[in-house]
């Protein structure tokens, strides 16, 4: 461990602050300790002080009645800040770490700009003063848990879907293929489905409130369980078939059983094949308005330098929350293999090679981000891979950007 960390370096907080969870632990670590949504609540209590929350799965009747919630998914930039700050905070807490003795592994989302990640190290240094901070992207990351130095990492997320080729471990930003159409968007045409065949969502929730539920929840309150709720129902019942053909085949459809799922309420969801396969859409254009998944992948891949093509199309990592449907990644291993056939050379040679990789355990593709960054954290240290406190002070946030992983040839 290099000398400008404290002794107990190897213990570094690592945190994944996602659109719609969030994530906090030690390095070396398995799983994360601390798992909860990416909002922030807040209240006024009887003394008329304003409070805020953030475990908002134990709070009491009369707060949840109350309770405005401000969710990071729909957060605007100025907000964002101040809600990553309370959700940073909150892992710090329930860790009982002190910030000034940790230093600290922060995930950043593929997109992530240069100035983010500036006020990042601004953020945690100045308002938290850890005395050593590493900044690394999701993807590499991702790439890290799969065991892989060279990759396209696919990353479904709640709020977005994306491609990125990560090259010797360093993540090229020029190759990044992004689409708007993520989880939620997926879960909502999901629901609706089911809606349509008579039952409504509304009104539900994650634990069972019994009659007057509605009441009892504040309405952002409310909008977040029943969003967690479609999402849940999904990831549960949702499933892609393993090819176009099998897609296409009605006959294949009305021959599978319908699917069950027990809502809070007690009410039993049944789904059948129509509505279970709504997460097709990730494969097709939506009239035009989305790029499919392999699509963003051999964007990515031509982005790439041609001498790597090989070695990316061999190696695709799926990870993120909506990468867990069932049958998803046979799937674009499929789809991958039927469009490749149509590019350059580089690429439709490898049709045949084409390999599609993700966790068996859904846990493990949800947290595949923050385990990377436990495995990163606990490898030790070096000056180009962390930046301290003492540098933060002598140069500013920006150095930060020429931290981390892109400043090594990490193998």
């Amino acid at each position: 461990m290099a000398a400008f960390l404290p002794s107990n370096a190897l213990d570094a907080v690592v945190f994944e602050v996602g659109s719609t969870c969030t994530r906090a632990g030690f390095s070396g670590e398995e799983n994360a300790r601390v798992v909860c949504a990416s909002a922030v609540g807040t209240y006024v209590d009887a003394s008329g002080e304003e409070k805020r929350a953030i475990d908002l799965d134990h709070l009491c009747a009369d707060v949840e009645r109350r309770i405005k919630v401000r969710r990071l998914i729909h957060a605007h930039y100025e907000e964002r800040e101040e809600l990553v700050q309370r959700l940073l905070a909150h892992g710090f807490s329930a860790l009982n770490a002190n910030p000034k003795e940790f230093p600290v592994l922060l995930a950043e989302e593929a997109a992530a700009s240069s100035v983010s990640r500036r006020r990042s190290a601004e953020m945690l240094f100045e308002g938290f003063g850890v005395p050593a901070l590493c900044v690394a992207r999701s993807a590499e990351l991702a790439a890290i848990y799969a065991g892989r130095s060279s990759a396209v990492v696919v990353d479904m997320t709640a709020a977005s879907s994306s491609a990125v080729v990560v090259a010797d471990g360093v993540m090229q930003p020029r190759t990044l293929q992004t689409d708007k159409v993520g989880g939620a968007a997926i879960a909502q045409i999901f629901c609706k489905r089911i809606a349509d065949g008579g039952i409504n969502f509304d009104g539900m929730t994650r634990r069972a409130q019994g009659e007057g539920s509605r009441a009892a929840l504040s309405q952002t309150l409310l909008s977040l369980r029943n969003d967690e709720l479609m999402r849940e129902v999904m990831e549960s019942l949702g499933r892609v078939q393993p090819s176009r053909a099998s897609s296409a085949s009605s006959a294949a459809r009305e021959a599978r059983a319908p699917l069950e799922y027990l809502l809070p309420d007690g009410r039993v969801v049944s789904v059948g094949a129509e509505q279970a396969t709504a997460p097709e859409a990730f494969f097709s254009e939506l009239a035009g308005k989305h790029k499919p998944l392999q699509v963003l992948v051999l964007e990515a891949v031509k982005c790439a330098e041609p001498e790597l093509h090989k070695d990316l199309l061999r190696n695709v990592v799926v990870c993120g929350d909506a990468s867990c449907l069932l049958g998803l990644p046979e799937r674009l291993e499929a789809e991958l293999k039927f469009s490749a056939q149509l590019c350059a050379p580089t690429i439709s040679s490898q049709v045949n090679r084409i390999a599609v990789h993700a966790a068996a355990a859904v846990v493990e593709r949800k947290s595949s981000v923050w385990q990377g960054g436990s495995i990163l954290a606990s490898l030790g240290a070096s000056h180009e891979l962390w930046m301290s406190k003492r540098e933060y002070e002598e140069h500013g946030g920006a150095l930060i950007s020429r931290k981390g992983l892109q400043s090594l040839q990490f193998m």
